[in-house]
């Protein structure tokens, strides 16, 4: 057992090393007459050939900063891949909203796929190199890695689709406004057992977070509050509430998934008789 006073030292050592290591790397990105990119490179030499900091708080935090190293190659990798994704996503042309404001089957798969593709990279990255209990030295560049993987991924997605930034959010926006047109109707029904209908005022919250139906309140007055039923929807098109319950089981995006999920479309479809074409 390593006594706490131990500890305690160890991870004064760490700091100090760490702080070392930045005003190092400080100065020579400072006053160094050499490319940043070849400064970068050396800091990432002399970081591999040190010996582990951890080394005085045993062999398992050791080796959680063995395999950090390898997470900090990844992260530095993804700068170069990130410029040659932006190299053919700057020629994607400009995108223009239709007039009258209707989604096609295309946009929303191609949301889809782009989505899931951030998913996947996510649980790989969990599952592989993350693991199960991540220790200080991963989890510290996790937080750096994953946003700029996820970020890496879903340019790639994009340029794949053909799809603009703007576009894409477009999409969401108009597709999450008929999922919960639809979501508020089926509740309407008061249709479902107690769990679908739990899985549905789920959904009605996910949405209404994506598309800002949310009424900001302090933590004294019980937090912030959702409003599903806000949801303006006289200029949803009813050809949008329709594409949605066909492709139901391919959206998903943060905070909002509706695989399994039962509506009662002909209900539906009737209340969407006065929403616009």
């Amino acid at each position: 057992m390593i006594s706490e006073k131990r500890i305690k030292g160890s991870v004064i050592v760490f700091m100090i090393a760490c702080l070392g290591l930045l005003i190092t790397g400080f100065y020579y990105l400072l006053t160094a007459q050499i490319p940043l990119e070849m400064q970068i490179q050396q800091l990432i030499e002399a970081d591999q050939n040190r010996p582990p900091l951890s080394g005085l708080l045993g062999p398992r935090l050791q080796q959680d900063e063995l395999e950090a190293r390898d997470i900090r190659k990844k992260y530095l990798e993804i700068k170069p891949a990130y410029d040659v994704v932006m190299a053919d996503y700057v020629h994607i042309p400009r995108f223009k909203p239709p007039a009258d404001g209707h989604l096609t089957e295309k946009q929303i798969l191609a949301m889809y796929d782009i989505y899931m593709s951030g998913v996947r990279e996510i649980r790989h990255f969990k599952i592989y190199d993350l693991g199960d209990r991540p220790g200080m030295f991963k989890a510290f560049i996790s937080y750096a890695y994953l946003p700029a993987l996820v970020e890496l991924v879903r340019k790639r997605g994009l340029v794949k689709h053909q799809m603009t930034d703007d576009e894409l959010n477009w999409v969401v926006f108009r597709t999450m406004e008929a999922a919960l047109f639809d979501c508020n109707r089926q509740r309407e029904t008061g249709q479902g057992t107690p769990e679908e209908r739990k899985r549905l005022e789920t959904a009605r919250y996910g949405l209404s977070n994506i598309l800002g139906l949310v009424e900001e309140r302090t933590p004294e007055e019980g937090g912030s509050v959702t409003h599903p039923e806000r949801l303006n929807d006289s200029k949803i098109p009813r050809a949008n509430v329709a594409l949605f319950l066909k492709l139901r089981e391919n959206v998903r995006w943060s905070g909002a998934r509706f695989y399994g999920m039962n509506f009662d479309e002909n209900y539906i479809m009737q209340a969407a008789k006065s929403l616009p074409e």
